[in-house]
């Protein structure tokens, strides 16, 4: 890892606190990857997203990149934070996930807690994850795909939903938001409950039909960004 001076850390628990960090550093860090990925494909084989290219020298190279910069010392020092908390994962994880990832990665043990907090803190992170948990809703609805994979879907939803419940409340998008809940979102939590009624009342081509047309149905309300175009928009 590159040499990143150590500083202290904070938790933040008010949503005051957590808009104050400033997420600029982080969407830097977004665009640099992309294209060090798309170099890596040309001229490196290494694809950066797949666990066995976790140690891979692009790793290096961003890193480097980032520490010649000319910004402020602190930005640097997110910016790095970014790139190694990439190799852990490209989303935000929950609490028993950074348990479970944490010790099984090369990570020195002296930015541990620092890549922990960054997990909570950077919405780049939890954008890009809400993003992936919404966007095969269109996929399914939208194409023809056999009832095993719908079922699945239905359950791989479900779980997923249960995440989000944690996660979310690492950030402040759903302050004020009229389904915000104490430990849940409701407009999700009633998705949720929608579908396992699906599958604990009906089975096979049925259940795939059923849950088929809840998803067609399915009108996402929610304050997050879908996207890293839109958080840079409200950035």
């Amino acid at each position: 890892m590159t040499k990143i001076n150590r500083v202290d850390v904070r938790e933040e628990t008010s949503p005051k606190e957590k808009s104050l960090f400033n997420v600029e550093p982080c969407l830097k860090v977004e665009e640099l990857l992309k294209s060090y990925k798309l170099e890596s494909l040309e001229k490196f084989a290494c694809n950066f997203d797949r666990m066995k290219d976790q140690c891979c020298a692009l790793s290096a190279m961003i890193g480097f990149a980032i520490t010649n910069l000319k910004l402020p010392q602190s930005e640097i020092e997110q910016m790095l934070y970014h790139v190694e908390f990439y190799k852990l994962a490209t989303h935000t994880l929950t609490e028993n996930e950074i348990q479970v990832v944490m010790p099984l990665s090369s990570v020195d043990c002296h930015f541990r807690q620092a890549l922990q907090e960054h997990n909570k803190k950077c919405p780049v992170f939890f954008v890009s994850g809400y993003g992936e948990m919404i966007k095969p809703i269109s996929f399914y609805t939208e194409n023809k795909v056999e009832d095993e994979y719908i079922i699945d879907f239905n359950n791989w939803l479900v779980y997923m939903i249960e995440r989000h419940h944690e996660i979310r409340t690492f950030f402040d998008f759903c302050a004020e938001c009229e389904h915000d809940a104490v430990g849940k979102c409701k407009f999700w939590e009633n998705a949720s409950q929608s579908l396992q009624q699906i599958r604990s009342t009906s089975t096979g081509a049925e259940c795939a039909s059923e849950t088929r047309g809840y998803l067609r149905g399915l009108e996402i309300r929610c304050k997050i960004p879908k996207s890293l175009d839109e958080l840079k928009r409200g950035s």
